[in-house]
């Protein structure tokens, strides 16, 4: 081997015992280590067995390095290797539980007994009675299936009877179907057409059990409230959507209508109310017997009886109907508005469609317990008690607005759900999307200073439905529905919202003369009646002839019958547009569910330009794409489509027609509608979430907002701002994003206050809203106002009330700024409170301490209690350190948790995908799912969901982060 040449030295230079160059180099080398490495003055030499065993470690090494980079960076790219299994799609099972159409119910009658008091022994909170209904048989059979559950059926009790001849038909037997909550009676030989029958039956039932699966209260149910230290009981209805068989045997099919005479034994002391008029009183010594007229044609569902100790007002509206408003004494001084808003608003529905309210009397009651808003019982209303209940010395306008409008809906609901009926929970919209239209007409034809169209509808109405409606997740207006749980989707914002903005948009481009007549001819028709969507498309196809002759099926099929709503891109080339469609997703690399695209929407779209305001044009895309001509446009104009949003659609532009927009704005804003100026801040900010422009636009267009005076944009601008907020949260750029939306609130602030006692509706609506974002984006003055109203209502919560409207805000920042010590008088007061309303804003407050160890302690208070969920999403979502500890809380406790809460729990976890935006976050959401990789298949969908939110948190990241940084560095020079 030759030895390594480092470089030379002359005899004179080397060390007396160095050997000159004939001495052997390695002197007494051993033969019995042969691999053995010696070193000398000249260097280190090694055997070839020995290097040959340092390259192979090396080359071990250098592959292990290779291979842990490589597993790593899969982490962060589509790796599944642990994680839970690809899920399956949700699959339901098919309903076959419709009732038979061999026999229809004509008469029920129904009489009913809760009992309510301690001298009713064991039978307290449970109720029973017999009902006989009076049945046409349509076609010959052997048996009758009719509903009941959660009821003791005596089933020795049950008979049929020939009304024609008055002869018993023998019941040979009687069989439950719990599957479907069938009752089915076998007779020993049939029943036969164009005869009438008659059924009776004995049952009884809890009224302490009478709760849906979600543990809302559901049926015939009991509850109670407290006054002068007493508890005192009453006994209500909610029947909707397939409640009334939990009451009493009964054929609980919507299109089952019929008459209903029902006869309540209570004790005395209270009063017995349901849909007709106590037309007969029998009283003994302790109970009263009331019996109901005979109420008109209508569904099961409808039926209503409230036994209570509450005290009324009344009046006779303009057409003779009685008109009373009830609640518990304690609170009626709080019924004045809802007794004359509810007579004026019954009286202006019979004159909108002429054609009047045909019961005798209405009842509208507040229910300390009710977990609807309100149920439209025919003639006996229900509503929370909030929601009806207005008191001008603690309630604010935005109360007022919110009881005027669930008032008004309740109304409508006479002619459109009473009067007409949805024929199947398919076609809900029929009921709930008319009410939601409808109540905003009414309430704005009363009450029109308040500009209910101008400055609420957007948000009542427009930006809830397509919160709602944006991704694959939600599901049609109109789909085939059976099970329980089915029929109560059905009363989502995909009928209410989705439903009202159709309806909206129909107005729009058939006229509403034209859209009025048909609505009208619709109603005449089916009077008492059941009706499917078809029905009304062929009213409206049938009153737009001559005028626009436009098939309303044909265009709104695909409105209601497949998810989501279109966003329409332009693109402008010279004078022409060319206009694209596409499914709007808020996530763009969302997957399509169970429902099946139908093709494209039929697009009805209007537009204006800056050279030509006032006369829009309208033009329909009926396929992919269409194109339109700005007739007198220059180069410089600007132009709008959508014209005050009247159709339900999403639009971008172009950039260089989004820069015109928003100079204009910066302009002179009020040249654009207040509708137009709304939908396009919604609108950017949203298409800036789905990756289709940059967040920079929306943070560009913001900047007109300084000169901004009206709510309808400013409240656009709260509900949009959510997702920049999130995604900019836990970043060195968020402190500058604070600055810049504070700059652009601070002259709304500055000129409003805290003037919460203004008498103008819209002004109020303002001041709340500046308050709220002025302080939550740290404008000093609006801290220390809320600091101080914080520290009086902290010394007398009665005398100092907040409003409920700012209240979130001042609780949040008293207790952000403030010590332990305020912290647990509001944790003590919160345990004190029974207002639910008051209950949700303090635990918002509680979450908003600066204090680690305080939140820490406050998860760990509630981690058996069912709130524990509502508490750790609030910590998650108030604050950067609440949402790391929240999750830590939540990773070390999961098992426990499970084990209370089951499985539901998991959806706590992928709530924390909502703010996850990085690699890091993604590792930790990626560990949790690998521990509990055995998840069952609906908690690994809701996973995988998740997951991909993240990678387009991440995305939507990449794409903007540097954009932002730029945009505001020059902002804030």
């Amino acid at each position: 081997m030759d030895s390594p040449k480092y470089g030379s030295a002359s005899a004179a230079d080397r060390p007396d015992d160095e050997p000159d160059e004939k001495e052997p180099l390695i002197r007494n080398q051993s033969p019995t280590f042969p691999n053995k490495c010696l070193c000398t003055k000249k260097g280190c030499y090694i055997t070839a067995c020995l290097a040959w065993t340092l390259f192979v470690c090396v080359l071990l090494l250098i592959t292990f390095v290779v291979l842990l980079t490589f597993f790593l960076g899969r982490r962060h790219c589509d790796e599944t290797y642990g994680l839970p299994p690809e899920p399956e799609p949700k699959t339901t099972p098919s309903f076959d539980g419709r009732l038979p159409e061999t026999v229809k119910p004509v008469a029920y009658h129904l009489n009913i007994t809760p009992y309510l008091d301690e001298e009713d022994g064991d039978k307290r909170f449970t109720f029973d009675g017999d009902v006989t209904i009076d049945i046409d048989c349509i076609h010959p059979s052997n048996s009758i299936t009719l509903h009941f559950l959660d009821l003791r059926i005596d089933t020795d009790s049950v008979q049929v009877t020939n009304k024609s001849n008055d002869e018993a038909v023998a019941v040979a037997g009687t069989m439950f179907i719990s599957e479907y909550d069938f009752l089915i009676i076998n007779l020993d030989r049939f029943i036969m057409t164009e005869h009438q029958y008659q059924i009776y039956i004995r049952f009884a039932g809890s009224l302490n059990t009478s709760k849906d699966p979600d543990g809302s209260w559901f049926g015939f149910y009991s509850s109670s409230y407290e006054t002068n230290g007493e508890t005192r009981y009453l006994a209500s209805t909610k029947l909707e959507p397939s409640g009334a068989r939990r009451m009493f045997p009964c054929f609980d099919e919507p299109s089952m209508k019929a008459t209903f005479d029902i006869v309540v034994n209570h004790r005395l002391g209270r009063t017995a109310l349901s849909n007709m008029p106590n037309i007969r009183n029998e009283m003994g010594t302790e109970w009263n017997t009331a019996y109901f007229d005979t109420s008109v044609v209508m569904s099961t569902y409808l039926v209503a009886v409230v036994v209570s100790d509450f005290v009324n007002m009344k009046t006779i509206t303009a057409n003779g109907v009685q008109f009373r408003v009830w609640s518990t004494a304690d609170y009626s001084h709080g019924l004045t508005f809802s007794l004359e808003f509810g007579n004026q608003s019954l009286t202006d529905f019979e004159q909108l469609w002429g054609i009047p309210y045909s019961l005798p009397k209405m009842d509208m009651v507040a229910l300390p317990v009710f977990d609807a808003g309100a149920m439209e019982n025919w003639g006996l209303i229900t509503y929370k008690d909030y929601r009806m209940l207005y008191d001008d010395t603690i309630h604010s306008p935005s109360h007022l607005q919110s009881v005027a409008l669930v008032i008004a809906h309740e109304l409508v609901h006479m002619w459109f759900g009473n009067f007409v009926t949805l024929a199947w929970w398919d076609d809900t919209w029929l009921n709930e999307g008319f009410a939601r239209f409808y109540e905003i007409v009414g309430v704005n034809n009363i009450l029109p200073e308040w500009k209910m169209f101008d400055q609420f509808y957007q948000q009542i109405v427009t930006f809830d439905a397509f919160s709602a409606d944006s991704s694959y997740e939600s599901h049609p207006t109109v789909r085939p529905v059976g099970w329980f749980n089915e029929q109560k989707e059905q009363f989502s914002k995909q009928s209410y919202e989705r439903g009202a903005a159709m309806i909206m948009m129909m107005q729009w481009f058939l006229g509403k003369d034209v859209f009025h007549d048909g609505i009208v001819n619709y109603l005449n028709d089916k009077l008492y009646s059941n009706a499917v969507t078809d029905d009304l498309w062929r009213h409206l196809t049938t009153a737009d002839r001559g005028h626009g002759n436009n098939d309303v099926k044909e265009i709104m099929d695909p409105w209601l019958l497949q998810v989501g709503y279109p966003i329409v891109t332009v693109k402008r080339s010279d004078n022409t547009v060319e206009a694209q469609q596409k499914r709007f997703l808020l996530d763009p690399h969302d997957e399509p569910g169970q429902y099946h695209d139908l093709g494209p929407w039929s697009i009805p779209v209007s537009y204006i330009h800056s050279n030509k305001l006032n006369e829009p044009e309208l033009v329909w895309i009926k396929g992919e794409s269409a194109r339109f001509d700005l007739t007198g446009a220059r180069e410089s104009d600007w132009f709008l489509v959508n014209i005050n949003q009247m159709g339900y659609y999403r639009v971008n532009y172009d950039n260089d027609n989004w820069s015109k927009l928003i100079n204009q704005l910066k302009t002179k804003h009020s040249v654009i509608s207040i509708r137009n100026r709304a939908a396009l801040v919604d609108d950017v900010f949203n298409i800036a979430q789905s990756l289709d422009v940059g967040a920079n636009v929306s943070l560009d267009m913001m900047e007109y907002l300084i000169k901004e005076v009206d709510y309808a944009p400013w409240k656009a601008v709260e509900n949009a701002l959510l997702y920049s907020d999130r995604m900019l949260k836990r970043t060195a750029v968020y402190g500058d994003f604070r600055k810049y939306v504070k700059t652009q609130i601070n002259p709304m602030y500055n000129r409003l206050g805290w003037n919460l006692t203004t008498q103008d509706h819209i002004e109020f609506h303002n001041v709340a809203l500046s308050i709220r974002l002025a302080c939550y984006y740290g404008n000093r003055e609006c801290i220390v106002e809320a600091q101080k109203k914080f520290s009086n209502w902290k010394l007398n919560p009665d005398m100092n009330r907040i409003t409920e409207d700012v209240r979130a805000t001042v609780l949040c920042i008293g207790l952000m700024y403030g010590d332990e010590e305020d912290w647990q008088s509001v944790f003590s007061f919160l345990q004190k409170t029974n207002d639910d309303r008051l209950s949700a804003d303090l635990k918002q407050g509680l979450a908003c301490s600066r204090l680690p160890w305080v939140l820490q302690n406050y998860m760990e208070e509630y981690l058996d209690r069912k709130e524990i969920v509502n508490v750790v999403s609030k910590i998650r979502d108030t604050s950067t350190v609440g949402f790391l500890l929240a999750w830590d809380f939540m990773v070390q406790h999961f098992d426990k948790l499970k084990e209370i809460h089951g499985d539901k729990i998991y959806d706590l976890v992928w709530g924390f995908s909502d703010t996850m935006n990085t690699l890091a976050d993604k590792d930790k959401y990626d560990d949790f799912g690998r521990k509990y990789n055995t998840m069952p298949n609906d908690n690994a969908i809701g996973f995988y969901k998740g997951l991909r939110k993240i990678n387009t948190n991440i995305e939507w990241m990449d794409k903007n982060y540097d954009d932002i940084v730029n945009f505001l560095n020059n902002k804030l020079i």
